[in-house]
């Protein structure tokens, strides 16, 4: 992707897209898990499929009723979402303080095994991150 191109993908991510700590309980036994995820909604179909191209994820299509009729969700997840955040950082302005804390979040994860049990204190950094990131998200 040119350099034009990752300013005007994220300059657009900047006014139209959200990042977010997620918070869920998945899997069988219902176990608690955090990830991060990227989303961009627009009207027009372009830009969320060149982003799928480029970064991954999906794009959902979604009929809303009059006036705006047709809505396109990207999505993009964990890992993913930290390269496509990574690739765009140099160029966002509002949304440089949430892209900080998002890469901060997924990069602890990655210090992680997979296979350790998670302690408690990392649980509560991760909760943090997610209650940050919301406040930022407030401040705008």
């Amino acid at each position: 992707m040119k350099r034009t191109d990752l300013a005007y993908s994220a300059g657009l991510f900047d006014g139209e897209g959200c990042i977010q700590i997620i918070k869920t309980k998945r899997g069988p036994n219902r176990r608690l898990q955090y990830y991060l995820r990227c989303t961009l909604e627009m009207a027009n179909e372009h830009l969320p499929r060149l982003l799928q191209v480029h970064f991954g994820g999906h794009v959902r299509h979604r009929k809303l009723p009059l006036p705006r009729q047709n809505q396109w969700e990207w999505v993009v997840a964990s890992h993913a979402a930290a390269d496509f955040l990574e690739v765009i950082y140099p160029y966002l302005i509002l949304k440089k303080g949430e892209a900080d804390v998002g890469l901060k979040f997924q990069a602890s994860l990655q210090t992680n095994s997979s296979k350790a049990r998670v302690t408690d204190e990392q649980w509560a950094v991760r909760e943090a991150q997610r209650i940050v990131l919301q406040g930022l998200k407030r401040k705008q």
